[in-house]
């Protein structure tokens, strides 16, 4: 019990021991910046994408609309970049969902670009049949293989 005592009151034990949880808190704050964080995986479907935005430009072209059209598709790349960095965020990786092969927990943000561009799903599966149907017009025998 003696000795117990001696090295509780010297002073050179206590420094050491301070030393040391100094060290290991140093240690651990120092792991915790460096160390890199676990990146998300996110996937958009980016053909899908750029498809409804052209099927919205067709219909702005068709209403004279030129103009305004050319300007939005000069600055359509930067946009869905935009876009794209906001809904995705810090830490993701964000992939064209045709070239994802498997994955688990990966996020599908085509929906959320979509409306963030100001895309409708719906307008844009009109504006797509109303398309085909003027097209295929013309060609009677492929309007009847078609669904």
């Amino acid at each position: 019990m003696n000795r117990l005592n001696h090295l509780v009151k010297n002073p050179f034990v206590w420094t050491l021991l301070l030393m040391s949880l100094t060290f290991c808190f140093s240690l651990a704050a120092w792991l915790n910046t460096t160390l890199p964080k676990s990146q998300k995986i996110a996937v958009a479907d980016i053909e899908a994408i750029t498809d409804a935005q052209k099927l919205v430009w067709v219909r702005e072209m068709k209403k004279g609309q030129t103009e305004k059209v050319i300007g939005e598709s000069r600055a359509f790349e930067q946009k869905l970049q935009t876009a794209l960095n906001d809904i995705g965020g810090k830490d993701t990786v964000i992939l064209d969902r045709k070239a994802m092969i498997a994955g688990e927990n990966v996020r599908d943000i085509t929906p959320d670009v979509m409306q963030k561009l100001n895309l409708n799903a719906s307008e844009v599966s009109l504006l797509k049949r109303e398309l085909e149907r003027d097209f295929l017009g013309d060609f009677p025998t492929m309007r009847k293989a078609r669904p």
